[in-house]
């Protein structure tokens, strides 16, 4: 059993890292898809907040370029969000959705809000980060 554990973390974690690259028709990983930076997986929902936990950890926040100030889409099944990568939630104004760059994974959430209600976003359910233009302020 001491064994097998750290076994299944390790397969887990390579996994999650493979799911950045596409097979080919042959079978073997290509580069992802213009403007695709990840795939993801809810981990975690906070009680209260509903802040919403991802498989993306944050070894992983600077090969995926993942820094303050830039803008990602997140495309769950039914519903594509344009957010800010923020460094705390004060770093937006209440109400604005944020992809939190947290010690334990990147979190979306809402400031003074509840993320995971709002979008009715549960355990399991998948997404895709894409890169994002900053939404157009004069519309």
């Amino acid at each position: 059993m001491r064994i097998l554990l750290p076994a299944l973390l390790i397969v887990a974690a390579l996994l999650v890292s493979c799911t950045d690259q596409q097979p080919d028709s042959a079978g073997q990983p290509t580069a992802a898809p213009a403007g695709r930076i990840a795939e993801g997986t809810v981990v975690g929902i906070s009680d209260g907040h509903g802040n919403v936990y991802t498989s993306i950890a944050p070894d992983r926040y600077e090969p995926l370029g993942l820094q303050p100030g830039r803008w990602v889409r997140v495309q769950f099944a039914d519903q594509a969000l344009t957010m800010v990568v923020a460094q705390t939630y004060t770093d937006v104004p209440a109400g604005t959705p944020l992809a939190v760059l947290h010690r334990e994974s990147l979190t979306f959430a809402i400031r003074d809000g509840n993320f995971s209600q709002t979008h009715s976003i549960n355990v399991g359910d998948p997404f895709t980060l894409f890169a994002a233009a900053p939404p157009n302020q004069g519309k």
